[in-house]
């Protein structure tokens, strides 16, 4: 079963999805108790938005690997991926209810965060969660979700700077920079800003139609400031 399980991630960076199912099959077929396969099949049933499946397997993998605690967040995770905003919070939700002393508290902040951001609702709360997970770990991921959750508050000036401290840790990231960029356009800074996404583009030739997918892009309306 681990074999197939491993042909199927495999197959999976080959952007084989339909390969990768049938691998995933006969590996559940051998080892029912697979979560990570579980998991994986769970996230193909995401993407043909087939959610009923997509739960039973993710319920059946949170089962038979109760002790890993980084499951569940992978779980929100495949949700906020997949589109499925709400039922990713929801997930992130659940487990940070019942887990509030956990080592692992802060990664499920910084995912609580993520997945508000990218769905642009509850954005008070995304912006708690990403300082609760700061509190415990000033990493420039989460500062690249605060910086998105104060640009779909319209706090561009805070926006600009949040998204400057993640890019000075890590200079090369399309993320950041690309979010910075978006963020001074709408402040009227067009020349740093298209330099600022030029060189996010370099880095992350993709990343336009990734943010675009988010409904975040240099020709969308400015975010109204809350």
């Amino acid at each position: 079963g681990a074999y197939y399980r491993a042909r199927a991630l495999v197959r999976l960076q080959n952007a084989q999805p339909l390969l990768a199912k049938a691998d995933l099959d006969q590996a559940l077929n051998l080892q029912p108790d697979d979560a990570s396969a579980l998991r994986l099949r769970g996230e193909l049933y995401l993407r043909r938005k087939d959610v009923k499946l997509a739960q039973a397997d993710f319920d059946a993998a949170l089962k038979s690997s109760s002790a890993n605690a980084e499951l569940p967040v992978e779980i929100g995770l495949a949700y906020v991926g997949a589109g499925f905003y709400e039922a990713g919070v929801r997930q992130l939700d659940g487990w940070i209810t019942a887990h509030p002393k956990d080592e692992n508290l802060g990664q499920a902040y910084a995912a609580r965060c993520w997945a508000r951001a990218s769905w642009g609702k509850e954005l008070d709360a995304a912006l708690a969660d990403c300082d609760a997970a700061l509190r415990r770990d000033h990493n420039s991921r989460v500062m690249e979700f605060r910086g998105l959750v104060l640009y779909r508050m319209g706090r561009l000036d805070e926006a600009i700077l949040q998204y400057g401290a993640a890019v000075k840790l890590q200079p090369r990231s399309a993320a950041a920079l690309y979010g910075r960029g978006l963020a001074e356009l709408k402040k009227g800074a067009r020349d740093a800003g298209d330099a600022d996404l030029a060189a996010a583009k370099t880095l992350s030739p993709g990343i336009v139609e990734e943010w675009r997918r988010f409904g975040l892009a240099p020709d969308a309306p400015a975010p109204a400031k809350s």
